[in-house]
């Protein structure tokens, strides 16, 4: 009887030491070893770069762009630009139609301005009858609206007693009339007395000595171009 009761005592003392074993220390909290053992999930993940793997895959930026780079070059996209035609080519119909110098061929086949002028032609005139050797002859060739005045044609030479000869050339061809005097005193003008001309001279048309009063449509004639110049002989009188 006594060794019942010891067992049914030592029963209830292990019984009442393991409720005050389970009631201090509970038994999840001494499942966990430690602190790292704790954060078991967070260890799992090695470190940030491990946390970062999905990134990490991409091996640098330049993989990041493999995809650009394996696109072709600015040069390869514009390779049908360079296949095209250059400049010059595409402007090869301006190039092949005729230039300025061409286009304008009907103007320069028109005769140039000497010859689009009127036409010119020379004169021989001799003077005769001079009977002094003083001063120079004066010849003047004339229009209607020059006549017995300064005209714009005009040639001197100094004087030789008898005859001498003067030569227009590239005289535009029209009507003239030629006027000649002895200049003495080498103004060329003609010096006028009374009633006469004080020094020697001479009219076209005029085989004596010239009327008072002469006009030009006695004296005139029509000066025409030609393969030899025209010739008058003009008489001094005194």
């Amino acid at each position: 009887m006594q060794s019942i009761m010891r067992c049914v005592l030592v029963c209830s003392i292990m019984l009442t030491y393991s409720c005050a074993s389970n009631i201090l220390i509970p038994a999840p909290v001494t499942q966990i070893k430690s602190l790292e053992d704790a954060r078991a999930p967070v260890t799992q993940i090695k470190s940030l770069e491990d946390a970062r793997a999905p990134v990490t895959q991409i091996k640098s930026l330049e993989d990041a762009r493999a995809p650009v780079a394996q696109s072709k070059p600015l040069e390869d996209t514009r390779a049908p630009v360079v296949q095209s035609k250059p400049l010059e080519d595409t402007r090869a119909p301006v190039v092949q139609s005729k230039p300025l110098e061409d286009a304008r061929a009907p103007v320069e086949q028109s005769k140039p301005l000497e010859d689009a002028r009127a036409p010119v032609a020379s004169i021989i005139i001799e003077v005769t009858g001079i009977k002094d050797r003083k001063g120079q002859i004066v010849v003047y060739l004339c229009n209607k609206k020059t006549f017995l005045k300064r005209c714009d044609i005009i040639q001197t030479q100094p004087v030789v007693v008898g005859s001498i000869q003067f030569k227009f050339t590239d005289i535009p061809v029209g009507l003239y009339a030629i006027q000649v005097f002895h200049d003495e005193n080498m103004d060329e003008t003609l010096d006028m007395g009374f009633i006469f001309p004080e020094e020697g001279y001479g009219l076209s048309n005029y085989p004596s000595r010239p009327k008072l009063k002469p006009d030009f449509d006695d004296s005139k004639f029509m000066l025409r171009s030609g393969i030899k110049p025209e010739y008058k002989k003009i008489p001094l009188f005194y």
